[in-house]
């Protein structure tokens, strides 16, 4: 069974050396519609109802080859689907992913 505290005072908390820090939020990635921005060339991938499978492992194969980290942007959601929006620096390597994923 684990027990967990609820008395302790996070917002005040003082580290085991006796210093008092802050909390601080998340800021390992970028919000995405920054990201949108920085990363100016999109493709909207249509997500079909049963998912997207190995195509999604290979999605992120195709920027483990070509050495970039993925950036994904804003998707949408809606009666018809979902769509996941890729975002890319480089509107040549956008394309080629574009041609090789898009259906």
């Amino acid at each position: 069974m684990r027990i967990i505290r609820t008395d302790i005072d996070l917002e005040n908390a003082i580290s085991p050396a006796g210093l008092q820090f802050e909390m601080s939020r998340y800021k390992g990635q970028l919000r995405a519609s920054r990201t949108e921005q920085e990363f100016p060339h999109h493709v909207d991938i249509i997500v079909p109802p049963g998912g997207l499978g190995t195509r999604l492992d290979a999605m992120y194969e195709f920027h483990a080859q070509h050495g970039i980290k993925p950036q994904r942007g804003q998707g949408k959601q809606d009666s018809n689907g979902s769509v996941i929006r890729w975002c890319f620096a480089d509107g040549s390597l956008a394309a080629v992913f574009a041609s090789k994923f898009k259906a």
